[in-house]
């Protein structure tokens, strides 16, 4: 996942598609595929003023960068912190209502995370890898 650059390439990519998804989103996206009334309840959320899509792409292009430069550690970091968050925007949707294009953007969140926590370990214990993250169980099953 990391070549010689110190580039990790698959988590780059990643986050790059998810700053796509989350401009793309906070556009306001033609593609109407939810399928309860949780996109009409979280399309104008906003934290100071700053809308959640905005600051998703900011955070995906932090993370984006973190991994053009190879900074595994800090980005693993903000990764979770940032899935931490999602963790909570999932268990708000699970007391109201589902998003259909917020989980779309939760997905992306782990799987950023996931890659840069397999590319940590990997760098620090070369037989750890195959070890469970308590986060990600925790986002696992609040998503589902």
């Amino acid at each position: 996942m990391k070549n010689s650059q110190g580039v990790m390439s698959g988590t780059l990519c990643l986050s790059l598609v998810a700053v796509v998804y989350c401009v793309w989103t906070a556009f306001g996206n033609d593609v109407n595929v939810c399928i309860t009334e949780g996109c009409g309840l979280y399309q104008d959320t906003t934290v100071g003023g700053v809308s959640l899509w905005w600051i998703g792409a900011v955070a995906f292009a932090v993370l984006a960068l973190l991994a053009l430069v190879g900074a595994v550690r800090v980005g693993r970091i903000l990764a979770g912190l940032a899935l931490i968050g999602d963790i909570l925007l999932l268990l708000l949707m699970a007391a109201t209502a589902p998003c259909i294009s917020c989980l779309g953007a939760a997905i992306f969140f782990a799987g950023v995370y996931a890659c840069f926590r397999h590319t940590d370990i990997a760098q620090q214990d070369k037989g750890a890898t195959g070890r469970r993250s308590l986060l990600v169980l925790c986002w696992l099953v609040l998503f589902l």
